[in-house]
């Protein structure tokens, strides 16, 4: 939940962030497409390295992994709002920071709440990934351990309980956001 909502958080304000500003979109747009495409779990050595194995390293990575999906999110949201309506409010004399909060960010607003779906389910493969690889606690340890000495029913119990609370997490995420964006035609 902390890496989630952590690196949601931080992406969605920087991705409003690069999509308002172009020489915050310059500075690290860059940055992030190469960063974007290595995958969270091949960074596991290095975060032992500077976190060590406790719970700090597996949030940073799970924050990471969900950073990157909500910047880009949040930048192709921004970029999909329909130019007229823009056009439509400074047209009627609003000035950009008012066409950004009322025009642009409501219309983001789905967008930003299916990448938060698709981030919470990240978020768990890549802590239990961690926990699997450099972890002293957690259910992925758990399931670690139990697969190496055969214990099958740990195995199955520490899996199901991870898809339990990930249905339930993202049932929880869809009905919130349906109930949010009641207004909206799409949804």
């Amino acid at each position: 939940m902390v890496s989630w909502v952590g690196g949601s958080t931080l992406g969605v304000a920087v991705g409003l962030m690069m999509a308002r500003t172009w020489w915050v979109m310059a500075a690290l747009n860059p940055l992030i497409e190469a960063i974007r495409p290595i995958p969270p779990v091949a960074l596991i050595p290095f975060v032992i390295l500077w976190f060590g194995i406790g719970d700090d390293g597996k949030i940073f990575l799970g924050a990471l992994a969900c950073f990157m999906v909500m910047v880009v999110n949040t930048t192709v949201a921004v970029t999909n709002v329909p130019p007229v309506y823009v056009q439509a409010a400074r047209s009627l004399g609003s000035n950009t920071g008012f066409v950004y909060r009322r025009v642009i960010l409501p219309a983001i607003i789905p967008e930003i709440l299916s990448g938060f779906r698709i981030g919470c389910a990240l978020a768990f493969a890549v802590v239990v990934a961690a926990e699997f690889l450099g972890a002293d606690l957690g259910i992925g340890r758990l399931i670690m351990q139990a697969s190496r000495t055969l214990n099958t029913s740990t195995v199955l119990l520490g899996t199901a309980s991870i898809a339990v609370m990930a249905v339930l997490l993202d049932l929880l995420i869809s009905r919130l956001s349906r109930y949010i964006t009641r207004w909206s035609a799409n949804r």
